[in-house]
Protein backbone atom coordinates (compact mmCIF):
# COMPACT_ATOMS: atom_id res chain seq x y z
CA UNK A 1 0.00 0.00 0.00
CA UNK A 2 1.27 3.46 -0.96
CA UNK A 3 0.04 6.64 0.72
CA UNK A 4 0.38 10.19 -0.54
CA UNK A 5 -0.91 13.67 0.21
CA UNK A 6 -2.73 15.45 -2.63
CA UNK A 7 -4.12 18.94 -3.07
CA UNK A 8 -6.67 20.05 -5.67
CA UNK A 9 -7.40 23.76 -5.46
CA UNK A 10 -8.10 24.37 -1.74
CA UNK A 11 -9.06 20.77 -0.97
CA UNK A 12 -6.75 18.17 0.59
CA UNK A 13 -6.91 14.43 -0.06
CA UNK A 14 -5.23 11.27 1.17
CA UNK A 15 -4.55 8.96 -1.77
CA UNK A 16 -4.31 5.25 -1.04
CA UNK A 17 -2.87 3.06 -3.78
CA UNK A 18 -3.10 -0.71 -3.47
CA UNK A 19 -2.03 -2.62 -6.59
CA UNK A 20 -4.19 -1.21 -9.42
CA UNK A 21 -6.78 0.29 -7.08
CA UNK A 22 -6.53 3.98 -6.21
CA UNK A 23 -8.80 5.61 -3.62
CA UNK A 24 -8.89 9.28 -2.65
CA UNK A 25 -10.34 10.41 0.69
CA UNK A 26 -11.23 14.08 1.18
CA UNK A 27 -9.84 15.71 4.33
CA UNK A 28 -10.98 18.92 6.07
CA UNK A 29 -7.45 20.35 6.10
CA UNK A 30 -3.77 19.55 5.51
CA UNK A 31 -3.03 18.86 9.18
CA UNK A 32 -5.77 16.24 9.43
CA UNK A 33 -4.59 14.63 6.18
CA UNK A 34 -1.02 14.33 7.50
CA UNK A 35 -2.28 12.77 10.74
CA UNK A 36 -4.36 10.23 8.80
CA UNK A 37 -1.34 9.30 6.65
CA UNK A 38 0.86 8.92 9.75
CA UNK A 39 -1.72 6.68 11.44
CA UNK A 40 -2.19 4.51 8.33
CA UNK A 41 1.58 4.19 7.91
CA UNK A 42 1.91 3.19 11.56
CA UNK A 43 -0.76 0.51 11.19
CA UNK A 44 0.86 -0.88 8.03
CA UNK A 45 4.44 -0.66 9.27
CA UNK A 46 6.26 -4.00 8.87
CA UNK A 47 6.91 -5.71 12.17
CA UNK A 48 10.64 -6.19 12.51
CA UNK A 49 13.16 -5.94 15.33
CA UNK A 50 15.32 -3.73 13.15
CA UNK A 51 12.49 -1.56 11.82
CA UNK A 52 13.92 1.59 13.46
CA UNK A 53 17.22 1.02 11.69
CA UNK A 54 15.73 0.56 8.23
CA UNK A 55 16.59 3.45 5.89
CA UNK A 56 13.64 5.63 4.82
CA UNK A 57 13.68 6.35 1.10
CA UNK A 58 13.37 10.05 0.39
CA UNK A 59 11.27 10.87 -2.65
CA UNK A 60 12.37 13.56 -5.09
CA UNK A 61 9.50 15.80 -4.01
CA UNK A 62 10.33 15.39 -0.31
CA UNK A 63 13.96 16.22 -1.04
CA UNK A 64 13.01 19.33 -2.99
CA UNK A 65 10.68 20.51 -0.23
CA UNK A 66 13.42 19.97 2.36
CA UNK A 67 15.87 22.01 0.27
CA UNK A 68 13.24 24.70 -0.24
CA UNK A 69 12.91 25.08 3.54
CA UNK A 70 16.67 25.19 3.92
CA UNK A 71 17.09 27.97 1.35
CA UNK A 72 14.17 30.17 2.45
CA UNK A 73 14.13 30.19 6.26
CA UNK A 74 15.86 32.52 8.74
CA UNK A 75 16.61 35.19 6.14
CA UNK A 76 16.04 38.95 6.06
CA UNK A 77 12.56 39.99 4.92
CA UNK A 78 13.86 41.66 1.75
CA UNK A 79 16.08 38.75 0.69
CA UNK A 80 15.32 36.78 -2.46
CA UNK A 81 14.89 33.58 -0.42
CA UNK A 82 12.43 35.16 2.01
CA UNK A 83 10.44 36.67 -0.88
CA UNK A 84 10.37 33.24 -2.51
CA UNK A 85 8.87 31.75 0.64
CA UNK A 86 6.07 34.32 0.65
CA UNK A 87 5.42 33.65 -3.04
CA UNK A 88 5.26 29.90 -2.29
CA UNK A 89 2.80 30.51 0.55
CA UNK A 90 0.58 32.93 -1.39
CA UNK A 91 0.62 32.39 -5.16
CA UNK A 92 2.48 29.14 -5.89
CA UNK A 93 -0.31 27.04 -4.37
CA UNK A 94 -2.78 28.35 -6.97
CA UNK A 95 -0.68 27.05 -9.87
CA UNK A 96 -1.54 23.84 -11.69
CA UNK A 97 -0.06 20.72 -10.13
CA UNK A 98 1.95 20.04 -13.28
CA UNK A 99 3.37 23.58 -13.14
CA UNK A 100 4.35 23.16 -9.50
CA UNK A 101 6.12 19.92 -10.38
CA UNK A 102 8.23 21.77 -12.96
CA UNK A 103 8.94 24.87 -10.89
CA UNK A 104 10.04 23.30 -7.60
CA UNK A 105 13.13 21.43 -8.91
CA UNK A 106 14.23 24.55 -10.80
CA UNK A 107 13.98 26.64 -7.64
CA UNK A 108 16.09 24.36 -5.47
CA UNK A 109 18.56 23.23 -8.14
CA UNK A 110 19.49 26.52 -9.79
CA UNK A 111 17.77 29.65 -8.53
CA UNK A 112 17.88 29.54 -4.73
CA UNK A 113 21.50 28.32 -4.42
CA UNK A 114 22.51 31.37 -6.44
CA UNK A 115 20.21 34.16 -5.22
CA UNK A 116 18.69 33.07 -1.90
CA UNK A 117 20.66 35.41 0.38
CA UNK A 118 20.76 38.39 -1.99
CA UNK A 119 18.68 41.47 -1.07
CA UNK A 120 16.11 41.28 -3.86
CA UNK A 121 16.44 44.95 -4.78
CA UNK A 122 20.19 44.48 -5.31
CA UNK A 123 19.92 41.76 -7.97
CA UNK A 124 20.83 43.38 -11.27
CA UNK A 125 19.46 42.52 -14.69
CA UNK A 126 23.02 41.93 -15.89
CA UNK A 127 23.48 39.25 -13.20
CA UNK A 128 20.30 37.49 -14.31
CA UNK A 129 21.41 37.58 -17.96
CA UNK A 130 24.76 36.02 -17.02
CA UNK A 131 22.94 33.42 -14.90
CA UNK A 132 20.53 32.40 -17.69
CA UNK A 133 23.26 32.32 -20.32
CA UNK A 134 25.32 30.10 -18.04
CA UNK A 135 22.48 27.58 -17.82
CA UNK A 136 22.03 27.62 -21.60
CA UNK A 137 25.76 27.12 -22.17
CA UNK A 138 25.72 23.94 -20.08
CA UNK A 139 23.59 22.40 -22.84
CA UNK A 140 20.12 23.07 -21.47
CA UNK A 141 17.39 23.88 -23.97
CA UNK A 142 15.75 27.25 -24.56
CA UNK A 143 12.62 25.76 -23.03
CA UNK A 144 14.46 24.99 -19.78
CA UNK A 145 16.02 28.46 -19.68
CA UNK A 146 12.54 29.87 -20.26
CA UNK A 147 11.20 27.94 -17.28
CA UNK A 148 14.00 29.28 -15.07
CA UNK A 149 13.15 32.80 -16.22
CA UNK A 150 9.44 32.19 -15.50
CA UNK A 151 10.15 31.14 -11.91
CA UNK A 152 12.46 34.12 -11.38
CA UNK A 153 9.81 36.43 -12.79
CA UNK A 154 7.18 35.14 -10.38
CA UNK A 155 9.37 35.88 -7.37
CA UNK A 156 10.24 39.37 -8.66
CA UNK A 157 6.53 40.05 -9.24
CA UNK A 158 5.93 39.12 -5.60
CA UNK A 159 8.58 41.67 -4.60
CA UNK A 160 7.03 44.27 -6.88
CA UNK A 161 3.60 43.74 -5.30
CA UNK A 162 5.23 44.24 -1.89
CA UNK A 163 6.91 47.44 -3.19
CA UNK A 164 10.38 46.05 -2.52
CA UNK A 165 11.33 46.79 -6.15
CA UNK A 166 9.95 49.14 -8.79
CA UNK A 167 10.24 46.88 -11.84
CA UNK A 168 10.74 43.24 -12.76
CA UNK A 169 14.33 42.79 -14.07
CA UNK A 170 13.39 39.66 -16.05
CA UNK A 171 10.95 41.45 -18.38
CA UNK A 172 11.75 40.64 -22.05
CA UNK A 173 15.16 39.33 -20.97
CA UNK A 174 14.92 36.21 -23.16
CA UNK A 175 14.32 38.37 -26.22
CA UNK A 176 17.45 40.40 -25.43
CA UNK A 177 19.43 37.18 -25.05
CA UNK A 178 17.89 35.71 -28.23
CA UNK A 179 16.72 32.75 -26.16
CA UNK A 180 12.98 33.04 -26.76
CA UNK A 181 11.18 29.74 -26.93
CA UNK A 182 9.93 28.71 -30.35
CA UNK A 183 6.12 28.75 -30.42
CA UNK A 184 5.85 26.77 -33.63
CA UNK A 185 6.30 23.02 -33.78
CA UNK A 186 9.91 21.98 -34.34
CA UNK A 187 9.53 18.21 -34.54
CA UNK A 188 8.23 16.63 -37.73
CA UNK A 189 4.99 14.66 -37.27
CA UNK A 190 4.33 11.43 -39.12
CA UNK A 191 2.45 11.71 -42.39
CA UNK A 192 -0.70 9.72 -43.14
CA UNK A 193 1.18 6.89 -44.86
CA UNK A 194 3.65 6.57 -41.97
CA UNK A 195 0.81 6.60 -39.46
CA UNK A 196 -0.90 3.70 -41.23
CA UNK A 197 2.36 1.74 -41.30
CA UNK A 198 2.81 2.24 -37.53
CA UNK A 199 -0.76 1.12 -36.82
CA UNK A 200 -0.45 -1.98 -39.04
CA UNK A 201 2.93 -2.90 -37.54
CA UNK A 202 1.57 -2.54 -34.02
CA UNK A 203 -1.43 -4.73 -34.82
CA UNK A 204 0.78 -7.45 -36.27
CA UNK A 205 3.62 -7.51 -33.74
CA UNK A 206 2.07 -6.07 -30.55
CA UNK A 207 -1.68 -6.72 -30.80
CA UNK A 208 -2.12 -6.19 -27.05
CA UNK A 209 -1.14 -2.52 -27.55
CA UNK A 210 -3.17 -1.92 -30.72
CA UNK A 211 -6.04 -0.15 -28.91
CA UNK A 212 -3.56 1.99 -26.98
CA UNK A 213 -1.90 3.34 -30.12
CA UNK A 214 -5.23 3.74 -31.89
CA UNK A 215 -6.37 6.04 -29.09
CA UNK A 216 -3.14 8.02 -29.40
CA UNK A 217 -3.39 8.44 -33.17
CA UNK A 218 -7.15 9.03 -33.36
CA UNK A 219 -7.66 11.42 -30.41
CA UNK A 220 -4.33 13.19 -29.82
CA UNK A 221 -4.55 12.37 -26.11
CA UNK A 222 -1.37 12.71 -24.06
CA UNK A 223 0.50 9.59 -22.95
CA UNK A 224 -0.30 10.26 -19.29
CA UNK A 225 -3.99 10.60 -20.16
CA UNK A 226 -4.21 7.24 -21.94
CA UNK A 227 -2.38 5.13 -19.35
CA UNK A 228 -4.99 5.40 -16.54
CA UNK A 229 -8.10 5.15 -18.76
CA UNK A 230 -10.95 3.08 -17.32
CA UNK A 231 -13.90 1.62 -19.19
CA UNK A 232 -16.17 3.95 -17.20
CA UNK A 233 -14.41 6.84 -19.00
CA UNK A 234 -15.52 5.52 -22.39
CA UNK A 235 -19.05 5.81 -23.78
CA UNK A 236 -19.14 3.69 -26.92
CA UNK A 237 -22.77 4.63 -27.64
CA UNK A 238 -22.09 8.37 -27.59
CA UNK A 239 -18.62 7.70 -28.99
CA UNK A 240 -16.86 9.82 -26.38
CA UNK A 241 -13.92 9.49 -24.01
CA UNK A 242 -13.92 11.46 -20.77
CA UNK A 243 -10.39 12.72 -20.07
CA UNK A 244 -10.37 13.35 -16.32
CA UNK A 245 -7.02 12.18 -14.94
CA UNK A 246 -3.37 11.81 -15.80
CA UNK A 247 -0.58 9.40 -14.85
CA UNK A 248 2.66 11.13 -13.84
CA UNK A 249 5.52 10.14 -11.56
CA UNK A 250 3.85 6.77 -10.87
CA UNK A 251 0.76 8.52 -9.43
CA UNK A 252 -2.69 9.48 -10.66
CA UNK A 253 -3.16 13.25 -10.90
CA UNK A 254 -5.65 15.65 -12.42
CA UNK A 255 -5.14 16.42 -16.11
CA UNK A 256 -2.25 18.63 -17.17
CA UNK A 257 -4.52 21.67 -17.37
CA UNK A 258 -6.48 20.64 -14.23
CA UNK A 259 -9.61 20.63 -16.43
CA UNK A 260 -11.60 17.67 -17.70
CA UNK A 261 -12.63 17.38 -21.33
CA UNK A 262 -14.47 15.03 -23.67
CA UNK A 263 -12.91 13.78 -26.90
CA UNK A 264 -14.81 12.27 -29.79
CA UNK A 265 -14.28 8.72 -31.03
CA UNK A 266 -14.01 8.05 -34.77
CA UNK A 267 -15.47 5.00 -36.54
CA UNK A 268 -12.07 3.28 -36.77
CA UNK A 269 -11.29 3.87 -33.09
CA UNK A 270 -14.78 2.78 -32.06
CA UNK A 271 -14.29 -0.57 -33.82
CA UNK A 272 -10.87 -1.07 -32.20
CA UNK A 273 -12.28 -0.33 -28.72
CA UNK A 274 -15.29 -2.63 -29.21
CA UNK A 275 -12.98 -5.48 -30.25
CA UNK A 276 -10.66 -4.77 -27.32
CA UNK A 277 -13.60 -4.66 -24.89
CA UNK A 278 -14.50 -8.24 -25.80
CA UNK A 279 -11.05 -9.36 -24.62
CA UNK A 280 -10.75 -7.06 -21.60
CA UNK A 281 -12.16 -8.17 -18.24
CA UNK A 282 -10.56 -5.46 -16.11
CA UNK A 283 -11.75 -2.03 -14.98
CA UNK A 284 -8.63 -0.32 -16.30
CA UNK A 285 -8.01 -0.62 -20.03
CA UNK A 286 -4.26 -1.15 -20.01
CA UNK A 287 -2.41 -2.98 -17.25
CA UNK A 288 1.04 -4.54 -17.20
CA UNK A 289 1.06 -7.48 -14.78
CA UNK A 290 -1.62 -5.87 -12.66
CA UNK A 291 -0.01 -2.41 -12.60
CA UNK A 292 -0.20 0.71 -14.72
CA UNK A 293 2.18 0.77 -17.66
CA UNK A 294 5.15 3.03 -17.05
CA UNK A 295 5.59 5.79 -19.60
CA UNK A 296 9.01 4.41 -20.51
CA UNK A 297 7.48 1.00 -21.25
CA UNK A 298 5.08 2.60 -23.74
CA UNK A 299 7.93 4.56 -25.29
CA UNK A 300 9.85 1.29 -25.70
CA UNK A 301 6.89 -0.20 -27.57
CA UNK A 302 6.86 2.76 -29.96
CA UNK A 303 10.61 2.49 -30.51
CA UNK A 304 10.30 -1.20 -31.37
CA UNK A 305 7.37 -0.58 -33.71
CA UNK A 306 9.22 2.15 -35.59
CA UNK A 307 12.33 -0.03 -35.87
CA UNK A 308 10.38 -3.01 -37.22
CA UNK A 309 8.54 -0.72 -39.66
CA UNK A 310 11.80 0.85 -40.84
CA UNK A 311 10.58 4.36 -40.04
CA UNK A 312 12.40 7.32 -38.50
CA UNK A 313 12.20 7.53 -34.72
CA UNK A 314 9.79 9.99 -33.18
CA UNK A 315 8.72 10.65 -29.60
CA UNK A 316 5.40 9.41 -28.29
CA UNK A 317 4.28 13.04 -27.95
CA UNK A 318 4.81 13.38 -31.70
CA UNK A 319 1.79 11.11 -32.16
CA UNK A 320 -0.25 13.96 -30.64
CA UNK A 321 1.39 16.33 -33.12
CA UNK A 322 0.59 13.84 -35.90
CA UNK A 323 -3.10 13.84 -34.97
CA UNK A 324 -3.30 17.64 -34.85
CA UNK A 325 -1.36 18.24 -38.06
CA UNK A 326 -3.31 15.64 -40.05
CA UNK A 327 -6.70 16.84 -38.80
CA UNK A 328 -5.93 20.44 -39.72
CA UNK A 329 -4.37 19.53 -43.07
CA UNK A 330 -7.53 17.57 -43.91
CA UNK A 331 -9.67 20.63 -43.24
CA UNK A 332 -11.04 20.06 -39.73
CA UNK A 333 -11.97 23.34 -37.94
CA UNK A 334 -9.35 24.77 -35.60
CA UNK A 335 -11.80 24.90 -32.69
CA UNK A 336 -12.64 21.20 -33.04
CA UNK A 337 -8.95 20.25 -32.94
CA UNK A 338 -8.40 22.61 -29.99
CA UNK A 339 -11.18 20.88 -28.05
CA UNK A 340 -9.82 17.42 -28.81
CA UNK A 341 -6.32 18.39 -27.68
CA UNK A 342 -7.48 20.23 -24.57
CA UNK A 343 -5.73 23.47 -25.41
CA UNK A 344 -6.81 26.50 -23.40
CA UNK A 345 -7.64 28.51 -26.50
CA UNK A 346 -7.54 28.25 -30.29
CA UNK A 347 -4.59 30.62 -30.56
CA UNK A 348 -2.39 28.04 -28.80
CA UNK A 349 -3.42 25.42 -31.38
CA UNK A 350 -2.91 27.92 -34.19
CA UNK A 351 0.57 28.92 -32.97
CA UNK A 352 1.75 25.31 -32.93
CA UNK A 353 -0.03 23.80 -35.89
CA UNK A 354 -1.13 26.73 -38.08
CA UNK A 355 1.36 25.85 -40.79
CA UNK A 356 -0.55 22.63 -41.46
CA UNK A 357 -3.79 24.44 -42.34
CA UNK A 358 -4.29 24.33 -46.14
CA UNK A 359 -3.42 27.64 -47.74
CA UNK A 360 -4.66 27.58 -51.31
CA UNK A 361 -4.27 31.22 -52.41
CA UNK A 362 -6.55 30.67 -55.41
CA UNK A 363 -9.31 29.08 -53.35
CA UNK A 364 -10.85 32.37 -52.24
CA UNK A 365 -10.54 34.27 -55.52
CA UNK A 366 -14.15 33.83 -56.61
CA UNK A 367 -15.76 33.16 -53.23
CA UNK A 368 -17.58 36.52 -52.99
CA UNK A 369 -18.55 36.46 -56.65
CA UNK A 370 -20.05 32.97 -56.35
CA UNK A 371 -21.89 33.92 -53.17
CA UNK A 372 -23.43 37.00 -54.82
CA UNK A 373 -24.47 35.00 -57.87
CA UNK A 374 -26.18 32.46 -55.61
CA UNK A 375 -28.15 35.29 -53.96
CA UNK A 376 -29.29 36.66 -57.33
CA UNK A 377 -30.36 33.22 -58.48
Amino acid sequence: MKLSLKQNNDKWFVEVRNSDKVVRKAMPDKETALKVIAELERKNKPQSEDVDNQPIEETAKTKHERLLTRYTENLDFDSFGSTTKRWIDESYQTLRNSTQERYLPILVKWILPRFSKYPIDQIKRSEIKTFLLGIYQTGKSKSTVGLVRDVLSNVFEQARDEELINHNPTTKILKRLKLERDKCLKSKPLNLKEMNIVIDTCKEHFPEMFAFFMIAFYTGMRLGEIIPLEWSDIDLEKREISVNKSFRLELIHTTKTDENRTVKISNALSKALIDYRLKSRQRILFLNKGKYYSQNKIRDYLKQILTIAGLRHVRFHDLRHTYASLMLSLGEPIHYVQGQLGHKNASMTLDRYGKFIPNDKNQGLNTLKNALENIKN
